[in-house]
């Protein structure tokens, strides 16, 4: 297999969302530089070793260093403790922003016992970072950093507000609604690029066998092998 054809098997075709938003002439990161830089990186790295290293020929100790040494990469990226599951996202809101989110969550929503600490974490934080940078006008907004679990809480909550008619507040529940879907774009990518790579890794390493092809072992690979790719540690 020629180099090229095995860095077209393994790449993801993922269409990457916008990672940040100008709003008054400044960028606001719906996820830190760092962060998008390092995963993005990482993946790449992972994608090339394999490419770069085919088992095709060699002894079982070498192709079993060469998966643990691909685990070795994969596990600081999407496992457990690896940076996408320490990652915190950007929410931008402006004045009226998280004035109305707040009023919400204070006022507004009603909650189960598997929202209601949330909730009120959530609401503390949100206190605590403003009272580290305040508000400087109604346009320029501030950046909450909050994790993708919380984010799925808060669309939980709030997505059951209902609004009447098409008034101020309606808008700017809106413009939340579109910043939590921003972010869950990004969520999104990171996550489903991460879940492809666990694949691809596990279709490499089967590959080893002399006598099996990519297109072959790629309709052959289950769900629980990935399953014990993503859960082993």
């Amino acid at each position: 297999m020629s180099e090229s054809n095995r860095v077209e098997k393994f790449e993801s075709v993922v269409e990457k969302p916008i990672t940040s938003l100008t709003i008054g002439g400044n960028q606001y990161r719906l996820i830190k530089e760092e962060d998008e830089n390092w995963m993005t990186e990482k993946i790449m790295e992972i994608e090339e070793f394999m490419s770069n290293n085919d088992g095709k020929g060699k002894s079982d100790e070498e192709k079993d260093e060469l998966y643990r040494k691909s685990q070795e990469m994969w596990f600081p990226l999407g496992g457990p403790d690896g940076r996408l599951n320490n990652v915190k996202y950007g929410l931008i809101l402006n004045r009226d922003e998280y004035r109305l989110l707040t009023e919400l969550l204070r006022d507004k929503m009603e909650y189960d016992i598997n929202t209601l600490f949330f909730a009120i974490e959530l609401t503390s934080f949100l206190g605590k970072t403003l009272e580290n940078n305040r508000y400087a006008n109604d346009v320029d907004p501030i950046v909450f950093d909050i994790s993708a679990t919380d984010m799925t809480y808060l669309y939980t909550v709030i997505s059951q507000h209902k609004c009447k008619g098409l008034s101020k507040k309606t808008y700017t529940f809106a413009n939340i609604i579109r910043r939590i879907g921003d972010i869950s774009k990004v969520i999104n990518h990171f996550d489903n690029a991460t879940k492809d790579l666990a694949a691809n890794i596990q279709t490499w390493v089967a590959c080893f066998d002399d006598n099996v092809s990519m297109e072959q072992k790629k309709e052959s690979i289950s769900g629980e092998m990935l399953g014990e790719m993503v859960t082993e540690k």
